[in-house]
């Protein structure tokens, strides 16, 4: 149950008592027999927000990020691969990626050639 669920809950309790115990104040003409429907509203009221409290209480504040949420870092890595090259590695990346592409071999990844600059040095 959310919170505006729980206020419409409450408000709707509240507004039953009160005519209730304003049906039994001029029913009756004692004003002891108000506190029996205001009495039940704030029992009610109590158990409504008192399970939101303690479902607060026990659910955990942090939930940690889902791997679709995560944010993808291979432009960033391929460009600081790229500022890391001299010309000549530089081109031989660049016809070796075009070779790789024109021969439709996808088994080269990104990663692998990240790992294979930072082996060179």
């Amino acid at each position: 149950m959310d919170s505006t669920s729980r206020r419409d809950a409450t408000i709707f309790i509240w507004s039953i008592s009160m005519m209730i115990a304003l049906f039994l104040l001029f029913a009756s003409g004692r004003e002891g027999v108000m506190l029996i429907p205001l009495g039940m509203a704030l029992l009610g009221t109590a158990i409504i927000w008192g399970s939101a409290i303690i479902e607060a209480m026990v659910t955990p504040k942090y939930y940690p990020p889902s791997q679709a949420k995560r944010e993808d870092t291979t432009a960033y890595k391929l460009a600081m691969l790229m500022e890391l090259m001299d010309e000549d590695e530089r081109q031989a990346f660049k016809n070796r990626l075009a070779d790789d592409l024109l021969s439709g071999d996808d088994s080269l990844s990104i990663e692998s050639l990240i790992t294979e600059k930072r082996k060179r040095g």
